[in-house]
């Protein structure tokens, strides 16, 4: 076929064979893949921790053998799951709240209320957090172990300051969300 004729010729593209999911899917916000990837984490620690309750419970009563730690590490990782779940629940703005005057407040009122209540939480969290870095710095000095599974006791105390810590950046991420009106209104979605 001649130069001419093959510029003249309508041009095909092929698909990407690497993107199967067809059209490009809207953009996902780093803050929310984040999360995402969270709530997997703790999902697996989730089943992690059944199937470990469930070894436990068989090797007891079926085979007369129980792991020594096992309740200890079910527990720490219950202990994980609520702290770092409370993230989740921040991110979302799923938090326990007493709405019930709400409904009587004008939105403006609503959102001025949002933006005390987050600081009010960013306040409660960031000082309970300093108190539990401050804990588990203790439990690491002491070389702290728990009984059975010898886990270093600053670890789970540790976990419980991360996630307190992060429950008050994302309150603080969101009350100046919602001072440059760049917030959706949490409020609102609840009562409607």
């Amino acid at each position: 076929m001649p130069a001419e004729s093959m510029s003249h010729s309508p041009r095909v593209t092929m698909p990407n064979p690497s993107d199967a999911r067809g059209p490009a899917a809207p953009a996902i916000p780093l803050g929310e893949r984040l999360i995402r990837r969270l709530e997997q984490v703790l999902a697996l620690c989730f089943i992690g921790a059944v199937l470990l309750n469930f070894a436990n419970v068989f090797g007891r009563y079926a085979l007369g053998y129980s792991m020594i730690g096992a309740e200890e590490v079910q527990t720490y990782t219950m202990v994980l799951i609520t702290f770092m779940g409370a993230v989740v629940v921040a991110w979302r703005g799923k938090e326990l709240r007493m709405d019930v005057l709400l409904h009587k407040l004008p939105a403006r009122a609503r959102g001025g209320l949002n933006v005390v209540e987050r600081l009010v939480l960013v306040v409660c969290c960031a000082f309970t957090a300093w108190q539990s870095v401050r804990y588990a710095m203790q439990m690491h000095t002491l070389d702290a172990h728990s009984d059975g599974a010898e886990i270093p006791m600053w670890l789970p105390h540790g976990v419980v300051a991360l996630g307190l810590a992060l429950v008050a950046v994302v309150g603080l991420v969101r009350a100046v969300q919602r001072l440059r009106g760049q917030a959706t209104d949490d409020i609102e979605r609840v009562l409607h």
